[in-house]
Formats: structure tokens, sequence, C-alpha cells
């Protein structure tokens, strides 16, 4: 096996690692939904060939690998937070015209219809489907609600139909409900706020490692040369950049966590 062949062998490897495997309750519990391997995953095998086939070095193809998959795994987390945070704020502004339409003495048939005309700019259009597939047919709306994707509109069509199957009124367990999702978004900007010092620090430490070797080229030390033409550069290079990202998905993680209620 040449030197190419091995660099490439060593990407796609480190590649296949980016892909995590579902949780064990969507093994146990599968969908009839199938998810797609993202475009964008390919991303990661076009710069690591590149550099595999201009250095002939795979430690450099490897690390080419990880920065280019935790770059791409933290616009995604970044994308996939604000879209929860979203769509909680969305569903928390449809329950409170719901409820309001209740306490009006509106039926839950035609409060839904009511809500369903009156949802908010922002509402995404998946929200806004099911909603109005639902109004439509009042007699399968909470069956609707309950098998939808959504999260919340799923738990909102359990509450109607467990209101439904008991002859209780469905508005307390709303209300319930809704408090809840005021309580997550009010712990949400808490958190954030209070994380900012904590976040800002940790962005520093991930960028510092690139600054330092930054200032060590306008000292005339050339360390980039060191890291990448000799065996022992490349290893400490290697070790620098698992640390760096392991450090930045940690961090990532736990402050996300934390603003999870």
């Amino acid at each position: 096996m040449t030197t190419t062949e091995l660099a490439i062998s060593l990407a796609l490897i480190a590649a296949a690692t980016l892909i995590t495997t579902p949780p064990p309750r969507t093994r146990t519990h599968p969908t009839p939904t199938h998810r797609r391997p993202h475009p964008t995953l390919l991303l990661h095998l076009i710069p690591t060939a590149c550099i595999a086939a201009i250095t002939h070095n795979p430690l450099i193809a490897l690390n080419t690998t990880l920065i280019t998959g935790t770059i791409h795994w933290s616009i995604r987390h970044h994308r996939t937070q604000r879209a929860h945070h979203r769509d909680t704020h969305t569903t928390a502004a449809i329950l409170t015209t719901l409820i309001a339409n209740l306490r009006a003495g509106a039926h839950p048939t035609q409060a839904l219809a009511h809500t369903a005309t009156h949802l908010p700019d922002n509402t995404p259009p998946a929200i806004a489907t099911t909603i109005g597939a639902a109004a439509r047919h009042p007699d399968h709306g909470p069956r609707i609600l309950s098998t939808s994707p959504h999260p919340h509109l799923k738990h909102i069509g359990h509450l109607l139909t467990l209101a439904n199957q008991h002859g209780i009124a469905p508005t307390p367990l709303l209300v319930a409900h809704r408090n809840h999702l005021d309580h997550t978004l009010d712990h949400h900007a808490t958190t954030r706020a209070h994380l900012k010092g904590p976040q800002a620090t940790a962005t520093t430490l991930t960028i510092l490692p690139a600054l330092g070797i930054a200032m060590g080229e306008t000292m005339g030390a050339h360390p980039t040369t060191y890291l990448l033409t000799t065996t022992t550069g490349n290893a400490l290079l290697t070790i620098g950049v698992l640390l760096t990202l392991a450090g930045h998905i940690t961090t990532t993680t736990i402050i996300s966590r934390a603003a999870t209620p």
C-alpha cells in the first residue's frame, strides 16, 4: 500500500467515525421514516483527499477530516438547538391561542380551527401543516396531532385524546403543558445569559493553539514546518487537534444540556 492509499484509507475511516449510531430507543422502536445521509458529509472527504494527494501524509489527512467533521457537527448542532428553541416558542404561542378559545367557551374542534387560522407569523411549515390538517379533520384532530413527528404537537394530541377518553376538560391539561414550555423558555434564556462568559472562554481556548502557531511563525520559529514535516511534529499536531476538538465538543454539549431543563 502506497502512502497516498494509506492516507485515503485513514481519511475514510476517520470520516466513518463521524457518523453517529442511532440511539437505543430508535433501534428498538424503529419509525417508518428513513433519514438519508446528509449531503454535507461529503465535504469531509474533499479537503482530506486534496491534502492527502498533495502532502502524502496520512496524519495531516486525518487531522483535516477531524477538523472539517467537527465544524460540520458544530454547525448542525447550532442549527438544531436554534430550531428547537424556535419550535418551543411557537408551540407556546399556539397553546396560548388555543387555551384562550377554550376558556371563551368554544368547543375543542372550533378552538383548534380558530387556532389554525391565527398561527404566529414565524410558524414552521411542518407545524402549520399539522395544525391545519387537524383543524380540517376535527374528528381525527387529536390523532393527527398524536402522530406528528413534532414532540410538542404529539404531546398536545395525547392530552386532547386523554381528555376525550376520560370526559374531562382539556383546558387544565393544556395550561399545565404551556406553563412547562414557558418554564423551559425562561430557563433557556436565563442559563444562556449566565453562560456567555464560560462560552466565550471556551471559544478562546479553542482558537488559542492556532493563534500560538501564528505567533510562532511571526517570530521566525516556524512551528508549522516542524509540525507538518517531522514525525514527532505530526504526532504532536494530531494530539493537539484531538484534545482541542474534544474540548470544544465537550464544552458545547455541556452548555447545551445546561440550557435544557
